[in-house]
């Protein structure tokens, strides 16, 4: 959000003196893409779910704490933030830069490569540092969210082309749910050794999709 969006958010209310009568639809989203913004870059700069407190983030996004409690509990608020980014990500990055193979294996690749170039950027490593300090059933439910939409993309896939071929397997999704688990095990070995690069997490999802394809007999 630009310096005079954030001042066009800055309303009456915010300097103690509430407007009177309903908020335009339009003032309605200013108001919640402000309080959003100001949501993501507390939790980000205190790096932790307790570090960033509603006051800071009423202050941030120059709105009452009535106004924020009227729109957002704190588990609510957070979850919004981390569920925006993932939709940003999927936009931006598998969306647009997603190359579609006319192979499984090809499929399969792209989608590891795209994982894996995501997994290995800093803002993705910063918010899964931030879910490690929620509530465990809020990060549980953050993190299921996460996987669940690419095991759903993967598992569409395999499901697709081992039907074309003739040779359709049992449980496709399986398949696909332990292929985003080695993924994940391997991005949270590393991590406690040191930062993990894209060079190297493309190379290991490369790997990762050998060693499930050798075993494909096993699906």
């Amino acid at each position: 959000m630009t310096q005079e969006a954030s001042s066009k958010v800055a309303s009456e209310e915010a300097r103690g003196n509430p407007p009177r009568g309903r908020p335009t639809a339009e003032r309605v989203c200013e108001i919640n893409r402000a309080i959003l913004d100001a949501a993501t870059k507390c939790f980000l700069t205190s790096c932790s779910y307790e570090g960033a407190s509603m006051d800071a983030i009423a202050a941030e996004a120059r709105v009452s704490k009535v106004t924020l409690y009227a729109r957002y509990q704190k588990e609510m608020l957070f979850q919004a933030v981390v569920q925006g980014r993932l939709e940003t990500w999927w936009k931006e990055e598998f969306k647009q830069n997603w190359k579609p193979g006319s192979t499984l294996e090809q499929r399969l690749r792209e989608h590891v490569r795209m994982l894996m170039v995501i997994g290995a950027s800093k803002e993705v490593r910063a918010f899964d540092k931030l879910l490690s300090t929620a509530p465990p059933h809020l990060a549980h439910t953050l993190r299921q969210v996460r996987f669940n939409h690419m095991i759903d993309v993967i598992t569409r896939d395999i499901d697709e082309f081992t039907c074309a071929e003739g040779s359709p397997i049992h449980d496709p999704r399986r398949v696909a749910t332990d292929l985003l688990a080695l993924l994940a095990g391997w991005f949270r070995m590393e991590s406690m050794i040191g930062p993990v690069t894209e060079v190297e997490a493309v190379a290991f999802g490369n790997r990762a999709v050998d060693l499930l394809l050798a075993a494909r007999a096993a699906w």
